[in-house]
């Protein structure tokens, strides 16, 4: 949860799965496939290709970061709406 250090309070569990796709023939082939639980949100994924596995999951990360943020955007704006309305 450091990396998700903004959410700490509201992540339930995390799964972080590596594969290399393209096997022993090299290249850019590491990828990062990151699932956080995060309440009151539900299921929130990130998933980034990279040289390197710090690089695909730091993007990756950085996707589950974004999407997380859009949904309790969303959230507090239908929130806000329903008070007003």
């Amino acid at each position: 949860t450091r990396f998700l250090g903004r959410f700490g309070d509201r992540i339930r569990w995390v799964d972080v799965r590596f594969t290399d796709v393209n096997g022993p023939r090299g290249g850019v082939d590491t990828r990062s496939r990151i699932e956080a639980h995060i309440e009151p949100l539900g299921t929130v994924i990130g998933q980034a290709t990279h040289e390197t596995a710090l690089q695909a999951v730091r993007a990756a990360v950085d996707k589950v970061t974004s999407a997380a943020t859009r949904r309790i955007d969303r959230l507090e704006r239908r929130r806000r709406s329903l008070a007003v309305g």
